[in-house]
Order: C-alpha cells, then structure tokens, then sequence
C-alpha cells in the first residue's frame, strides 16, 4: 500500500517551494499567496469569490475546541454585520499536529494549491478558498460555515440523522479517491499511515516538548496514557502501546489492503451540514494521509459519540453500505473485514489516550473490539 509514501520529503523542499501572487485559472491547481494581506486585497478577493469586494475589515476570532495555537480571523467585507470569510494562521513551530505528524509542506495549503480539495464531490465539500505562505507558517482562508458546524459538546451524541449524512460524505470522499495512484506523488506532502497512528504516542509527545516545551495538549495526552494500564486488560493496553510507538506491524499488515484518500480528523467540530442539500464540508485538512478507509471511520465512530463504551456497529454498517454503492463490484467483503478490524486498532492505538480522559468507561469497550485485529498481527 502506498499508505507510507513521501516519509523522506526534505523540509528544504517546503520552504521552496515557489508562490505566486495570482490564483491559477485552473481551479484544480492552484498557487499560494505571499502573505496573508496580499490575499486579503480587495482586488484579489473578488478575483477569488467572483464578485466585487470594496473594502475588507479583519477581527481576531476565538475558537475554542481547536488545540493548536493557530490564530483565527474573522473577515467582513464591504460593512457586512456577518463575516463571510475566516481565517486560519498557523506558526510551524508552534503546531503540534504539524511537528507530531512531520509535515514539510504545511499541508493545509497544499491540499488546496494542489487541486485534491477541487475534486471532491458527490455529498463532500470543502470550504477553502486560498492559502499563503510565510517565513514563519501559513495561512488558510475559508468560508465561514459556522451556523452550519455539527454539534460539538462534550459527553453529547451528534444526530443519528447528522451521522447519516456524515458517514455518507466520508464514503463519498474515499470513493473519489479509491487506489488514485496520482496521490503518491511525494510533493503533495501526505501524512503517513504510520505517522498518523504514532502522532499521540509517549515517544512522539517527547519530540513535540523538545520543540515546543511543556504544553497543555502533551500533558493531557500523558495523562491518558497513565490511566490506560487501570482501564482496560494490562496485555491489551500494553499491546496498544507498543503498536503507538511502533505502528510499522500495522502498516504492514494494511500493506495490502485497498487504500484511498482520508482526512485523519473528521470530528464534529471539523465538519459542517448543509441543511438543504446534505453535503457534508470537511474543514482542518491538516493530517490528510493515504489509508484503508475505515481509519476515517472509526475516528468518527468515537468523536461524535464520545458516551458510548464501543464503535457504533449500525453506523459501520450504514457506511459500508455507502460505499459499496459508489464503489460498486469493486467493494468486497474479502477487504472490508479485514481492513475494519485492522483500522480499529490503528485508530485506538493512536487515540486511547484521548479516550481515557474523555470516556474512561469506554476504554475496555473500544479495547476489546481491538482483537479481531490483534489476532490479525499475530
């Protein structure tokens, strides 16, 4: 599987790579800006959005459930009461996602610059409509979707109806994408699939610390780590923890499996609901990575229901269901099952953490749907 391509991209390649300071006429290819004032011009936004832009206000913006320290925006144009656009800024060193998951082309722009956001369609959407690139980090400028964003409260359940559309929209998103061989280009930057499954583990919050220092998503992350061995059967969690700080098994054992795009992130908080048409937008393309696609899945199983004590197996169902609909006779259950069981225990080896500080009574549940996978690596 290609899901470990681009793992020797060199940083001196990101830090190269050209800007222009006009958007592509190619919607699928397009070139990062500057700076971020140069992409706020209102010259340059009504090129962009394709109406005319007189005069463009920025406010600083609190988001609450982001844990990075990106800093956010909100742009008014033209007087509006309402923001039309956000902003996102993000500091390389000071981005815990980017320095854990060794991102060298700040792939929140590149998904974009490159064309990949361009060609999702069916119920999939994205918001973005331009990137920039400093010195110092990047920025992403988007739509703002936020009377559209799921529900994001914590111990609380996202709408089975929301779920639907939800598990929908990823099967849209991975049948796109499904064994796209263009997506092995090492330019593009995509996270690893073991980079993703190691991006939470001890040794992994070590190197962010000699990066960042101490901060309060490392401590926490410490924290969940500490409680597993008193939450779920010693030999499991002890197994969980090796595969984190190892995740080369696990890989292998996908090496064979079908693979397709994945977002890495799709929790509420990432995703907004057009109520009309259903589409589902996908935000924070931080992490994306090349992975059986059940590694989305099983992210979502656990994000939007954070008080159930094992994944959801009629929205695993529902899921499978939509992409055996789009896929067609290219679905078999002969990989499904397999790559099901072996995302489960990629995705709980990566997240136990998480889980052990928000739904310690889960722990054992999510744990123990890890065997089927376990026995598989054996």
């Amino acid at each position: 599987m290609a899901a470990d391509v681009g793992a020797g991209l060199t940083m001196e390649w990101a830090h190269r790579t050209p800007v222009n300071r006009r958007v592509s006429a190619d919607a699928r290819a397009s070139t990062a800006f500057a700076s971020m004032d140069e992409m706020l011009e209102p010259d340059v936004l009504a090129s962009i959005l394709g109406r005319p832009v007189e005069s463009v206000r920025r406010q600083a913006r609190a988001v609450h459930d982001s844990t990075t320290d990106a800093t956010f925006e909100s742009i008014y144009l033209d007087g509006e009461a309402r923001p039309s656009l956000i902003s996102k800024t993000v500091d390389r060193d000071r981005d815990w996602v980017a320095i854990a998951t060794h991102d060298r082309v700040d792939r929140e722009v590149r998904t974009w610059e490159s064309g990949i956001l361009a060609r999702l369609r069916g119920s999939a959407a994205h918001a973005v409509v331009a990137g920039a690139r400093t010195d110092s980090g990047y920025s992403v400028l988007m739509h703002d979707l936020t009377d559209r964003l799921l529900p994001n409260e914590p111990g609380r359940n996202v709408p089975d109806r929301q779920q639907e559309h939800v598990v929908d929209g990823l099967a849209s998103v991975h049948a796109t994408f499904w064994m796209d061989h263009t997506l092995t280009d090492p330019t593009l930057g995509l996270a690893t699939l073991s980079s993703f499954v190691s991006h939470l583990a001890p040794r992994t919050i070590d190197r962010v610390r000699i990066r960042m220092g101490r901060a309060r998503i490392t401590d926490w992350l410490e924290e969940g780590w500490d409680k597993l061995p008193s939450l779920a059967d010693p030999r499991l969690a002890e197994d969980l923890l090796a595969i984190a700080e190892d995740p080369s098994l696990v890989a292998e054992a996908m090496s064979h499996l079908p693979w397709t795009l994945v977002h890495s992130d799709p929790r509420p908080g990432n995703l907004a609901l057009d109520p009309d048409t259903g589409a589902v937008y996908l935000l924070d393309w931080a992490r994306p990575a090349l992975a059986p696609p059940a590694l989305d899945l099983a992210y979502w199983l656990f994000t939007a229901n954070e008080s159930s004590r094992a994944p959801r197996e009629d929205l695993v169902r529902s899921y499978a269901a939509a992409l055996e609909r789009r896929l067609g006779s290219r679905f078999a259950s002969s990989w499904w099952e397999p790559q099901l069981d072996l995302c489960l225990v990629a995705f709980v080896a990566c997240f136990v953490p998480i889980i052990a500080n928000i739904n310690p009574d889960g722990v054992g549940g999510w744990a123990e749907r890890c065997r089927p996978g376990m026995r598989a690596l054996r």
